[in-house]
């Protein structure tokens, strides 16, 4: 939250640069590196709640300010309050509470006054398990439920601004996802997925009285990697939902997937007036299935 700027909500139709929507956007942007406030010292803060812990401290390196610091960390400790209950030996030594971390760090460089540069580091986790145990307990547990998940992203993005009415913005990221599951509820099931995405992204925005016209690009490489068995989906419509259960549903072998990757170019225009007018088109090719949409 700490590195959150400023959060727009769309409605409707998603604006021409979002990469892929259907309905609502919710567009988050992140502190792009200036000092809050004015303040030119050091700055931070220290909260501890009842169920997380976090650290966050910003500020800038340099006396001209051409450098400045983020980096905030994040851990819950729900499972402090299970093992009390653990002892207590009201629940069984194999209930586990869900557990949630994360720690992102970004440096901004200012070489001139119309270049920005943006350094930034993410790692985010969760996880859950729950092991079957003999322990003896008013509530137990018969079977086996983890559940792992980590992101990591990493990314370089710049800034032009020559003047007011003019922008060009660059970025190049790349993400690491994994995500694990193996659980013996309702059904053996273990699997793996692990995701590779290298990403870039070029805006260039230019804006007059009541006009603002922006001309963008994006291109992503992805490369998917899946171990272990699902239970085929194919036959459940994607708004069903069912409980944890053994339905003998098929399991599906899961295995690599060959590289793709997703293009798009787009163009908005936006009016200003009495009532905005937002107005964007949108190419894309869509790799996983070899198709051009727009």
């Amino acid at each position: 939250p700490d590195m959150i700027r400023d959060v727009q909500f769309y409605a409707g139709a998603a604006p021409a640069d979002v990469p892929a929507a259907t309905s609502a956007v919710v567009s988050v942007n992140s502190w792009d590196g200036a000092p809050r406030q004015g303040a030119r010292d050091i700055d931070g803060a220290v909260d501890i709640s009842a169920h997380a812990a976090r650290l966050f401290v910003m500020g800038p390196i340099d006396r001209k300010e051409k450098a400045t610091f983020a980096f905030a960390a994040r851990r819950t400790y729900l499972e402090a309050y299970l093992q009390i209950l653990k002892w207590a030996q009201v629940v069984d030594t194999a209930f586990s509470a869900p557990e949630f971390s994360e720690i992102s760090g970004r440096l901004a460089y200012r070489p001139h006054p119309d270049h920005r540069i943006l350094f930034t580091n993410l790692f985010a986790a969760d996880s859950l398990k729950l092991v079957d145990s003999e322990d003896e307990s008013l509530i137990e547990i018969d079977g086996v439920f983890e559940l792992r998940n980590a992101l990591f992203l990493s990314s370089i993005d710049h800034l032009w601004t020559p003047s007011d009415r003019f922008q060009w913005q660059t970025t190049v990221a790349y993400t690491f996802n994994q995500s694990f599951m193996n659980r013996d509820l309702g059904g053996v099931q273990s699997n793996k997925f692990v995701t590779h995405r290298g990403f870039a992204r070029t805006d260039l925005t230019w804006t007059l009285d009541r006009y603002e016209i922006k001309l963008g690009a994006d291109v992503s490489l992805f490369k998917d990697l899946a171990q272990g068995e699902i239970e085929d989906p194919r036959g459940f419509p994607d708004w069903a939902f069912s409980a944890l259960g053994n339905f003998g549903i098929e399991q599906i072998e899961l295995g690599d997937r060959p590289h793709y990757a997703d293009a798009s170019v787009y163009l908005q225009h936006i009016w200003r007036g009495p009532v905005q007018v937002r107005v964007g088109t949108r190419g894309r090719y869509a790799g996983a299935t070899k198709e051009w949409l727009f």
